[in-house]
């Protein structure tokens, strides 16, 4: 029960993607998308001299707390988990089932923040590898 849902940054550098942390939200994920494309806007109509507001540059370090503000101003509750296998993932992007959150209601918004294209992966069970160990 729940409305899960996970978001990852990301971007393309010389030595391959690099992520943010996995936000993860319990009971939020049905308004992702409508947040995410909010947060896009954002970005799309800013017209701040970076320089001199640098909150606004395209980095990752920049972008996060960006979007966790806007999550904290539509009151969402999320917590920030590491990605901590993101080194195996420099050369392709991840899927919901291989971030370490399982948020299989809404699954995992992936936003490249270059473009603010956002892909969506939907989690799988199917694909699951850790069976509870009644199910062994």
């Amino acid at each position: 029960m729940g409305a899960r849902a996970n978001v990852v940054f990301y971007n393309d550098t010389d030595n391959g993607k690099e992520y943010s942390p996995v936000i993860y939200t319990h009971w939020y994920g049905n308004n992702m998308q409508d947040i995410l494309n909010e947060f896009k806007d954002i970005y799309e109509n800013d017209t701040s001299d970076t320089n001199f507001y640098p909150a606004m540059r395209i980095e990752l370090d920049r972008v996060f707390p960006v979007f966790t503000k806007l999550l904290n101003a539509y009151e969402v509750e999320y917590c920030v988990n590491n990605f901590d296998n993101a080194k195996n993932f420099i050369n392709e992007l991840p899927n919901a089932n291989e971030v370490p959150m399982i948020a299989d209601d809404y699954g995992l918004f992936l936003v490249d923040i270059k473009t603010m294209e956002i892909v969506k992966s939907e989690y799988d069970w199917a694909k699951y590898d850790k069976k509870p160990r009644f199910l062994s």
